[in-house]
């Protein structure tokens, strides 16, 4: 499951001792907020609690409570916000501490959690070079890797493909509108291109052009209506977020993510034929901006079915991790050139950077998160808490230190070899 941060701070300010949703009953002003289900507290109960806004032009702002005023409900802060609220407008009250610096407390506990408390991560940027048998461990994954697999490649030339160019060796069955097309021989010394083979395509997007790479293949529509087709390639690419593959049948479209700029990904995007089909179109497509940049393009496929081509990887045992200096896995053996490895491992949860990032943890878990950070915040904090006394923080600390080790120890440890694609 997943639990946004605003969930979380809530916890935290309800540890601390203080924490109230507010929901505006009518228009404010810059200085004023009004929810008349506040007015069973008496006046300035609320002054000195911290009011940040969730919702309309004033969101994640945060003000000093002056005062309250119980028979109308009105809050009114220290500092002016930059507009004016408005009825339906939401708010919260806090206390003890004001929001963001609970974010920032949870930024830190993240690592104070870990491991019993991680994200399961494969990571899959590493490309076999074929010369060392030495490679650093991706950066996401925190301390030793649990497992790593090697990729088997999938047959490219089977009857079930339906490309032209199934092993991107050479710009037949490709036709680039702007975008340039060559042959990229492999030359001495080089290691992550070509993926397979002697040669790959390499492919320039033009400046501020919309770019399209449209291939040919056997497949014809009014055989697939009603049936599912996968459309993949590898493509090896520094610049994210501007390139996807895009599946048409000539009445609906299904696009891929985009490509993450790590180098090798293996795209793949799926779609069902629908009634009233005109043509099967395979394309990879990049996005107009500056300036122009290039990628390549290796083994491809267009079949029946929505299980990625990439049909299973091998698990390597004979590895060893070094941790003095740079953090790097040995092989006993050199590995064959152009594999992509699949690191496993335990990786930080999200950093909690805003209100709405969702962290997948469970309930218990984001129990334990809440605790940890509010830990965080007595001590970081500790000279900007208002309403609690020196004696109170220590004996809050102490209490939640004991509750964060009851907590951390019913979690248990993570399964180490559970397969999980992030």
């Amino acid at each position: 499951m997943a639990v946004t941060a605003q969930a979380i701070v809530q916890n935290m300010a309800q540890l601390l001792g203080g924490f109230r949703a507010v929901a505006a009953t009518s228009n404010g002003t810059t200085t004023t907020v009004v929810d008349t289900a506040l007015s069973n507290e008496s006046n300035d109960w609320y002054k000195g609690w911290w009011l940040r806004a969730t919702s309309g032009s004033n969101d994640a702002e945060e003000r000093r409570v002056r005062s309250f005023t119980q028979s109308t409900g009105k809050i009114t802060v220290e500092v002016a916000f930059s507009n004016s609220t408005a009825s339906g407008n939401t708010f919260e009250l806090h206390k003890v501490l004001q929001p963001s610096r609970m974010l920032l407390s949870l930024q830190t506990a993240r690592r104070r959690v870990f491991p019993n408390l991680s994200a399961l991560i494969e990571d899959s940027s590493l490309v076999v070079n074929g010369q060392s048998d030495r490679y650093t461990v991706p950066s996401d994954i925190e301390g030793r890797p649990t497992a790593i697999f090697l990729e088997t490649p999938a047959a490219d030339g089977t009857q079930n493909n339906f490309l032209t160019n199934t092993n991107g060796a050479s710009t037949d069955g490709l036709s680039g509108s702007q975008v340039t097309l060559t042959v990229f021989s492999r030359k001495d010394g080089y290691t992550d291109v070509p993926k397979y083979g002697d040669s790959a395509v390499k492919a320039v997007a033009a400046a501020s052009q919309t770019g399209v790479v449209t291939e040919t293949h056997t497949a014809t529509n009014a055989d697939l209506t009603g049936i599912a087709l996968s459309y993949a390639r590898w493509i090896y690419c520094r610049t994210a977020s501007r390139l996807t593959i895009r599946l048409s049948d000539g009445t609906t479209n299904s696009d891929s993510a985009t490509h993450g700029g790590t180098g090798w990904e293996l795209m793949h995007v799926t779609l069902n034929v629908r009634s009233g089909a005109t043509s099967i179109v395979p394309t990879i497509r990049n996005t107009s901006a500056s300036p122009a940049f290039d990628y390549f393009i290796s083994n491809g496929w267009l079949y029946m079915g929505i299980k990625s081509p990439l049909l299973f990887n091998q698990r390597l045992e004979n590895w060893q991790y070094h941790d003095r200096g740079a953090r790097e896995i040995e092989f006993s053996e050199k590995l064959p050139r152009g594999r992509q490895l699949f690191i496993q491992g335990q990786g930080l949860v999200t950093s909690p950077t805003a209100y709405a990032t969702s962290i997948v943890i469970t309930d218990q878990e984001a129990e334990l998160f809440a605790i940890a950070g509010t830990i965080e915040a007595l001590k970081r904090w500790r000279n900007e808490l208002s309403g609690l006394s020196r004696d109170q923080v220590e004996a809050l600390h102490q209490s939640f230190q004991g509750d964060f080790n009851d907590t951390y120890k019913t979690l248990g440890r993570r399964a180490r070899n559970i397969r999980v694609v992030s």
